[in-house]
């Protein structure tokens, strides 16, 4: 499992991505929005998101102050992107 913490700035669209393996935020502080598929959802400090793997997915600062939350994915876990590239982010290598 690789484990990594995120901060997302005010006003920076999500972009939108698969990944091959679930992925689960937990939701340190801030306020976010996440878009799975056609489904939006508001995510709070407190709370956690599992996104399925293969899903389309976005995650976007929807609040006035920073989004934080830590980020839990399997090792290995590609990331592919509309535009057709794909690639292993490297924190979870």
């Amino acid at each position: 499992m690789s484990v990594w913490r995120l901060s997302l700035a005010r006003d920076v669209p999500g972009v939108p991505h698969v990944l091959d393996k679930e992925e689960i935020f937990v939701v340190l502080s801030g306020q976010g929005e996440a878009t799975l598929g056609d489904d939006r959802f508001e995510i709070h400090a407190g709370d956690a998101l599992v996104v399925p793997s293969n899903q389309l997915f976005s995650l976007r600062n929807s609040g006035a102050h920073a989004f934080e939350a830590i980020a839990v994915a399997a090792a290995g876990v590609r990331a592919h992107m509309t535009n057709g590239e794909s690639f292993a982010p490297p924190w979870t290598l």
